[in-house]
């Protein structure tokens, strides 16, 4: 059995300074939160306001639409577009970035893709991205249209992702401490993450998409920025998603955040705040560098 020292990821649990200050408030608000019913907990989370930075882009047209999945169901999609871009026919579609939230579905990139002149994008240049469940869901949507055969995702950004549940995680593998030792941490405990499995997976199965880690091959993904907070749960297992996806020969950045809890990322005041929302920016800005068609006598950026 390993010793203590043998473990990479424990020190990480450290608390951030920054984060120690409002650990006590954010605790009350989130143990609050935790309490509602179902139905009410949905609606406070479908309701909650962004956590914007200060110079987050404001200048945005907004529209709501509805979008019929594979079982006939409905999803709402919020598209954002910027306002000081011109589209007209004929003229370089914008690419698209999907934030995957709970409830999401692959179908969503098949609607984008078959509404693409109406939406005015580039079909071929989408990056999936979402935070916690929605890396869950992200990774899903990227391991989707890799099986079947589409090649529009360019990138997915998985900040502090779920990749496998508990049950079935490769123990002999990959490290594995953090679900025990960040068990009471702030904003999301083993109990409360246990808790989303239910509702989620309530047999706990196998199933790839619902748990990435387990894929038989990760192999021809694309380019996959991999956020991590030190006192999160799901600390080891982003880890071990992240390496697995480098072991299948997949471009893989990571960007690691000592002492901060799951959902860390609304604070956008502190340090590892901005650094978090900033890592997206720059990885999404290099992901469309990188897939600009070339124009004669350029080099391939690497």
């Amino acid at each position: 059995m390993a010793s203590p020292t043998d473990f990479r990821y424990t020190h990480l649990s450290k608390i951030d300074p920054e984060f120690a200050a409002v650990r006590e408030e954010t605790d009350k608000v989130f143990n609050m939160l935790f309490a509602l019913p179902l139905p009410q907990l949905r609606g406070m989370m479908a309701t909650a306001p962004p956590a914007l930075s200060s110079d987050c882009p404001t200048e945005l047209e907004i529209r709501y639409r509805k979008v019929k999945m594979r079982d006939e169901s409905e999803i709402a999609v919020k598209i954002y577009r910027p306002l000081d871009i011109e589209m007209e026919v004929g003229q370089r579609r914008l690419p698209l970035f999907l934030a995957a939230h709970g409830g999401g579905k692959n179908g969503v990139i098949l609607v984008a893709i078959s509404n693409a002149q109406e939406l005015g994008i580039d079909a071929n240049r989408v990056i999936v991205g979402g935070s916690s469940a929605g890396g869950n869901l992200s990774a899903s949507l990227a391991l989707r249209a890799r099986d079947q055969g589409l090649s529009c995702i360019i990138g997915q950004v998985l900040n502090t992702p779920v990749t496998c549940h508990p049950k079935h995680f490769p123990f002999a593998k990959y490290e594995y401490t953090s679900y025990e030792q960040n068990a009471e941490a702030s904003i999301l405990s083993k109990k409360t993450m246990n808790w989303f499995w239910d509702q989620y997976l309530p047999d706990a199965g196998r199933a790839t998409y619902a748990n990435p880690l387990l894929a038989d091959s990760l192999y021809d993904l694309p380019p996959a920025l991999v956020q991590i907070a030190g006192l999160d749960p799901l600390r080891d297992e982003g880890f071990a998603y992240a390496d697995a996806l480098k072991a299948a020969g997949n471009n893989v950045e990571i960007q690691v955040y000592a002492g901060m809890p799951h959902g860390f990322g609304r604070f956008t005041t502190f340090v590892a705040g901005r650094r978090y929302v900033q890592s997206v920016v720059e990885f999404v800005a290099w992901v469309l560098r990188k897939s600009e068609p070339r124009r004669k006598g350029e080099s391939p950026e690497l």
